[in-house]
């Protein structure tokens, strides 16, 4: 039975229950008369909580290209099979290809999905149900001849896997009858989701260049499928470059159902775009596209990693891509794909890329035994070789006897289209020769060029100094004459407390200068190789310092040389905008706490700003601010005597300077005649300006826009002065790259009522690598939301105005960091290689961005998914500092499979294969052995042996593993292994001095820590 229930304003809603799941159709007459569209067919389905999903079959673990492959899918609720109403299971694959899924529905209840893909690579298995991502599997596919011969090669399949799902069922919505006079039936009905989905079919076979917009037509459908006739859905559309950057792009409603988005790539390599109709994402999204150089592409393999090397450690090679001018160009790391097979293990390598300069990027890979290892490389998703390059592994004594060369591999883009790259490599013929190398530093063998000697100067080989470039020199000789060598065979590691990405450059006259710029005090290892052999005996120890003088008074005077001076102008066109001046001051002499900038010889910063500089009215005062404060932020204690302010004019003008106590000091003058003045302000005798500011006062009683604006000046401070105001929000202390971070602006009265001003009042500025436009957002209740988005990582400055004066007293810092990298995000606890039934099992994610680095703030979203034979409750902790805890408790034992994803990504090592036992409180403990006698420049190694709680050693990695050691010149580089057999090595380099050191497994100290060496 239906319910009518009359709106009395012409419309009528219309509400039932269905007593079941099927199609319904329903009558709508108006006096008799059905009403345009009736009848109208739609699809109950039946309530989805409780419903359990079980996938089993070859489809969802891996696969060879052209070769088609399946998987089943059973559903269930409670104990009986669960049948999914037609058109609400959908099935997305996403990855180096875009291609679509057959599903067929065998028995009750029971799906068979099939699909192939013609392209190597990963690609994510999405399986959706109503709209809802339900899970996603993580699918390596392989050519036929880089698969596994033997059967036996191939990884069992477990059986099945299951997983418990809990949905909420959907709001039923009432359905509407239309209005007499509009008879539109669904044609103006907002579009449906689900029946929209995206379909990238469409852009395999096109090819997409810089410096051309990117189209892209969104079909917006009802719920019945069919295409809209007219526009007016809410369609939003985020688009990510290479490094997770974000680019403009803009939607175009056509008023005719389908909206074109368009955005215009200025760099080459593979964007990320996602779709939202009517504020729910497209099934199919996020997917990618991948923007070409517009000039074609080329690409060249170099470096001794693509022929030889040693079991254990790193082999290196370079991808440089370049244009058909042969001009470097930038495609990004997410466009390159490294497969390096082990052909004993018959398992893949992890490699490191990082991209070191344009189109230039670096491949690392560590084999683990001796062997022959296949190096496949893909752009794009198509692979540039012909066939695999077979790299020879041999052990490290063998290696070090015996190295080979490796020529440059070209491969070029020799069709307009994406049908892929083509490659031409000849086998070279292996030669050995034997040279003498540094007969300063050591000797060893080497291929190219005979006889080459090598010497290295300079101070950056004594000592260093945080922040600054520090250098020195690798000379080349060959036979007495200056020898030029290719600079990729010369590699530089500088190794410490701070991250260094040292500089090499061809001063082309057989001499390379090094540049290092460490970012923290401590001590330092520099170790150089040239052809893949190191030069010197052992690595070269370098003491940085950050270059400061600490002061042991509390009260001081200190008096240094000349201040030097370096300024930033900028100026904004309106009128009525202030002007704002930055400058740094360094070297000057000041009188205050021994913490002072100034004192330190880091520098003062200097701003000028408020209306004052745009000029005044004759006869009525103008006022500017001078803000000092030292380039790492605190505010600089100086005196107003040291502070000269000179205007010249047309009239007389003695400006008077305020000491606001806050670094901050307030400019007044008044000119006492009408026409152009200059500004100029020093600082200890020197001018913070590269040239005095023009402005002009405009005669007195004269109605001008200057007159109106500087008489309203005064009030505006006033105004100012009488409000409080309070900062909220955690964008006033970091943010990530390329997404929306906000914080809140509260104004209150001077009672402490909620006060509103207009926007346009408020000001903010930030200053820093990139340009951001920041929105300031008024809700008209005394509360403001600033939005911003910054493109680049680093520190940024933020200043925020209100009635042109600053309500911070300084620019506060905050730090934009980049966003996790999933394959190089890792997870590690015990619990991730054994769990107890119903208890708390815990571990943590160590988000890492895609230069291997450790994120130090929090606000990522990770999800963990489990299956196996029960269900488990599953908590994600943000710790805040990069790091998030994840509580797992199962409810039974047995074997579960543990995924960890980032953007729908597996982190590294997921999923995790755990078997969880009925035991309980399963501790570990650890043996701990350090060797107490060091010798000079000695490499010292830690080893531990985990333990459970009796007393017998574990058989498996996984826990988290950190070792710290501090030693005469600070902290020291450690770098730590886990060596997948319940042992766990760690590796430093000792110098003569007392070390102390902890290690901990899981967080806590493994026996014998803390300790302490003495080197003598």
């Amino acid at each position: 039975d239906a319910n009518i229930v009359d709106r009395g304003d012409g419309s009528y809603s219309i509400q039932f229950t269905p007593p079941g799941p099927g199609k319904y159709t329903i009558n709508i007459s108006i006096y008799g008369r059905p009403i345009a569209g009736s009848p109208f067919a739609i699809n109950v389905a039946p309530a989805t909580t409780g419903l359990k999903c079980s996938f089993e079959g070859a489809g969802i673990r891996s696969g060879e290209v052209g070769k088609p492959v399946s998987f089943v899918m059973k559903t269930q609720s409670g104990d009986k099979p669960y049948p999914i109403p037609e058109g609400k299971l959908q099935v997305s694959i996403t990855g180096p290809e875009s291609t679509t899924a057959s599903i067929k529905s065998s028995a009750e209840a029971v799906y068979d999905i099939s699909y192939v893909v013609h392209t190597p690579g990963t690609y994510s298995i999405n399986v959706i149900l109503s709209g809802k991502t339900l899970k996603t599997f993580s699918v390596p596919f392989v050519k036929a001849s880089e698969a596994p011969k033997n059967k036996t090669d191939v990884p069992k399949e477990p059986a099945k896997t299951t997983q418990t799902t809990k949905t909420t069922e959907p709001k039923k919505a009432p359905t509407e009858t239309a209005k007499p006079t509009e008879n539109q039936g669904l044609a103006n009905a907002p579009a449906n989701a689900i029946s929209s989905a995206v379909d990238t079919s469409v852009l395999k076979d096109t090819k997409f260049v810089t410096g051309k917009p990117f189209e892209f037509v969104i079909i917006a459908r009802d719920v019945l499928g069919k295409q809209k006739a007219t526009g007016g859905d809410k369609v939003t559309a985020t688009v990510h470059g290479p490094g997770g950057v974000a680019v403009n792009a803009n939607v175009r409603d056509n008023n005719n159902g389908t909206y074109t988005l368009i955005f215009e790539p200025r760099n080459a390599g593979r964007f990320t775009i996602s779709i939202e109709l009517n504020g729910t994402k497209l099934p199919g999204c996020p997917f990618s596209v991948d923007i070409h150089p517009a000039k074609g592409l080329k690409c060249v393999l170099e470096g001794s990693g693509l022929k030889a090397g040693s079991a254990g450690s790193p082999l290196v090679f370079y991808v440089k891509t370049l244009d058909n001018d042969k001009q470097p160009v930038n495609i990004g790391t997410e466009a390159i794909e490294i497969n390096i097979y082990e052909e004993v293990t018959k398992k893949y390598l992890q490699p490191k890329i990082v991209e070191e300069k344009t189109g230039v990027y670096r491949i690392e890979y560590v084999p683990s035994s001796e062997g022959n290892y296949a190096v496949s490389v893909s752009l794009f998703g198509k692979a540039i070789l012909a066939k695999p390059l077979i790299v020879s592994v041999t052990k490290s004594k063998e290696a070090a006897t015996q190295t080979t060369y490796s020529p440059p591999v070209t491969v070029a883009e020799q069709h307009p289209s994406r049908a892929g790259l083509a490659a031409s490599y000849a086998e070279p013929k292996p030669t050995t020769k034997s040279g003498n190398i540094g007969s300063e530093v050591g000797s060893i063998s080497q291929s190219k060029p005979a006889g080459l000697k090598c010497s290295i100067t300079g101070e950056g080989l004594k000592k260093g100094t945080v922040g600054a470039s520090n250098t020195f020199e690798i000379k080349c000789t060959q036979s007495g004459k200056p020898k030029r060598i290719d600079v990729d065979a010369l590699s530089v590691n500088v190794r410490g407390p701070g991250y260094v990405q040292p500089q090499i450059t061809d001063n082309r006259n057989g001499s390379y200068t090094v540049v290092y710029n460490p970012s923290k005090s401590g001590e330092y290892h520099i170790s150089i190789t040239l052809y893949g052999k190191s030069i010197l005996p052992r690595p070269l120890v370098v003491a940085v310092t950050d270059g400061t003088t600490v002061q042991t008074r509390s009260q001081v005077t200190q008096t240094t040389q000349e201040p030097t001076l370096s300024t930033k102008v900028a100026t904004t066109k309106e009128a009525d905008t202030p002007t704002l001046v930055q400058a740094k001051l360094t070297g000057v002499s000041t009188t205050g706490n021994a913490s002072d900038a100034s004192k330190t010889g880091s520098g003062i910063r200097c701003s000028l700003k408020g209306p004052g500089l745009k000029g005044s009215v004759a006869g009525v005062p103008a006022t500017f601010v001078l803000s000092c404060s030292s380039v790492s932020g605190p505010a600089v204690k100086i005196d107003a005597s040291a502070i000269k302010v000179d205007i010249q004019g047309a009239g007389s003008v003695t400006p008077s300077i305020s000491d606001d106590g806050n670094g901050n000091f307030t400019i007044t003058y008044t000119a006492s005649g009408a026409g152009q003045y200059s500004i100029q302000v020093y600082v200890y005798g020197k001018a913070i300006l590269a040239k005095p500011i023009v402005c002009q006062v405009a005669p007195a009683g004269v109605a001008s826009v200057t007159a109106s604006n500087t008489s309203a000046a005064s009030d505006r401070a006033a105004q100012a002065r009488s409000l409080k105001c309070t900062l909220q929000g955690a964008g006033l202390k970091f943010a990530k790259i390329g997404q929306n971070a906000h914080f809140k602006i509260i104004v209150k009265s001077e009672d402490g009522k909620p006060k509103h001003i207009d926007s346009k009042e408020i000001e903010v500025s930030f200053e820093g690598p990139s340009k951001i436009n920041p929105q300031v957002i008024d809700h008209y209740d005394g509360t403001y939301t600033i939005n911003y988005k910054a493109s680049v990582v680093g520190s940024y400055l933020v200043s925020i105005f209100i009635f042109g004066r600053s309500i911070l007293g300084k620019p506060v810092p905050i730090s934009v960091t980049p966003l996790p990298s999933a394959s190089y995000t890792v997870a590690s606890g015990s619990a991730l290689t054994q769990l107890v039934s119903g208890k708390a099992n815990e571990f943590l994610i160590h988000a890492k961005d895609s230069n291997g680095r450790s994120i130090t703030q929090g606000g990522d979203v990770f999800e963990v998914n489990s299956a196996g034979p029960a269900q488990s409750k599953i908590e994600i902790k943000d710790n805040g500092n990069g790091t998030y805890s994840v509580i797992f408790t199962p409810s039974a034992g047995g074997e579960y499979t543990v995924e960890i994803l980032y953007g729908g990504a597996h982190i590294k090592g997921s999923p995790y294969k755990i078997t969880c036992v009925s035991e309980r409180g399963l501790t570990s403990q650890s043996d701990y052995d350090v060797d107490e006698s060091a010798v000079l420049s000695k490499k010292e190694t830690i080893r531990i042996t985990a333990h459970d709680e009796n007393g017998k050693p574990k058989r498996r990695g996984g826990d988290y593993f950190e070792v710290e050691v501090v030693g005469p010149r600070g902290k020291i580089d450690v770098e730590t292994k886990d060596n997948n057999d319940g042992t766990y090595s760690a590796e430093y380099w000792v110098t003569s001095g007392e070390y102390k050191g902890d290690a901990k497994l899981n967080g806590k100290h493994v026996k014998g820590s803390p300790f302490t060496q003495r080197i003598f």
